[in-house]
């Protein structure tokens, strides 16, 4: 009987350390190193399904509305983004998937939606391309925020790589578009990709955005359509 419970303990001991490693597997926070790049959709949306409190659906027509207003990301990813019929951007969905997942402070603290992609590899699966973090609203003027926001990242990640002033609201149409606002974009780099962090000035409300990328994961997607153009 004694070993009989010996041996339950240990079991439920693994398995608390296997669900925590598996918590901290599926982070998504200001560090690359969390988001779990490499996971399928089917791994990660069955995760986030579990957790009850956040609703999850899928966007089929892969939009990046969302982060590709900003004008200096534009030409980081314009070379894999086509229009619609709206003359809309949006991802190939042939090649991408995209999920958004709302209601989700409560798993994941300060933020208010996460938009993530995924792209096509082998055997048809898809895994983890990158994550759009949009946080929870701010008041305060966006340049002050925008500051704090740099000097707090300074002590983890040192300085950005780029900074730019630019705008946001253009989606690829001319950024002197009088209906346009102000932006600020700070990026990192570092060997398992980029982090951008976004923010236009909304007036006195403003929202902090992250985009994670996986550069292996971005290099397989620009294969693909390359490879997918020679076939046309």
């Amino acid at each position: 009987m004694k070993n009989s419970v010996t041996t339950l303990a240990a079991f439920l001991l693994m398995l608390m350390h296997n669900n925590a490693s598996a918590t901290v597997a599926m982070s998504f926070s200001d560090d690359l190193k969390s988001i779990p790049f490499g996971k399928t959709n089917t791994e990660i949306i069955t995760w986030l399904e579990d957790l009850k409190e956040l609703a999850v659906y899928e966007d089929r027509a892969a939009s990046v509305n969302k982060f590709f207003c900003f004008s200096a990301l534009q030409p980081f990813f314009s070379s894999g983004v086509q229009k619609n019929k709206k003359q809309e951007p949006q991802f190939h969905s042939h090649f991408v998937k995209k999920y958004i997942v709302e209601r989700c402070h409560s798993a994941f603290p300060y933020t208010f939606r996460l938009d993530l992609y995924f792209v096509r590899g082998t055997e048809q699966k898809y895994t983890l391309l990158m994550a759009h973090r949009v946080c929870r609203v701010e008041s305060g003027a966006m340049k002050d925020i925008f500051r704090q926001e740099l000097e707090a990242r300074e002590k983890k990640f040192g300085n950005p790589d780029n900074v730019w002033k630019t705008f946001y609201g253009t989606c690829g149409n001319d950024e002197r578009n009088e209906s346009a606002l102000p932006a600020r974009v700070a990026q990192y780099i570092n060997e398992n990709g980029y982090v951008f962090f976004m923010m236009n000035d909304n007036g006195m409300l403003q929202f902090k955005e992250f985009l994670y990328v996986c550069s292996e994961g971005w290099s397989s997607y620009l294969r693909q359509l390359e490879r997918g153009k020679e076939r046309e």
